[in-house]
């Protein structure tokens, strides 16, 4: 969908990996915002804090703002990070001046914690 809504609106943007988060700050807003009878920031700040197992378009796993971030292997990121909502990182490695994704490709994201 990134991909398709760049090109549609101008293909010579670059889609780099801040593109594709502004982008995705965008729908996740547009989604958001549409199911609400006011668009306030108050109401949009509630909505937000109440998102469970919402689809990122397949550039994150799903996001879910209803519970605290919660490390089991280490308690003290708890503290330090309060309101990490996606705790996955995608490992990749530069061969050649290519970056090439490490693991599995139908499911990149790991939590390293």
């Amino acid at each position: 969908m990134f991909t398709k809504d760049m090109n549609a609106f101008d293909k010579s943007l670059p889609q780099t990996d801040l593109a594709a988060q502004n982008w995705l700050g965008t729908w996740l807003f547009q989604r958001v915002a549409q199911t609400l009878p006011d668009i306030t920031a108050a109401s949009v700040l509630d909505a937000m804090g109440k998102i469970s197992n919402m689809d990122m378009g397949g550039l994150t796993p799903p996001l879910t703002t209803t519970a605290p971030f919660n490390s089991q292997k280490n308690p003290s990121f708890n503290a330090l990070l309060p309101r990490m909502y996606n705790p996955t990182v995608v490992y990749e490695k530069v061969k050649n001046g290519k970056v090439y994704l490490v693991g599995s490709k139908k499911n990149p994201f790991v939590n390293p914690f």
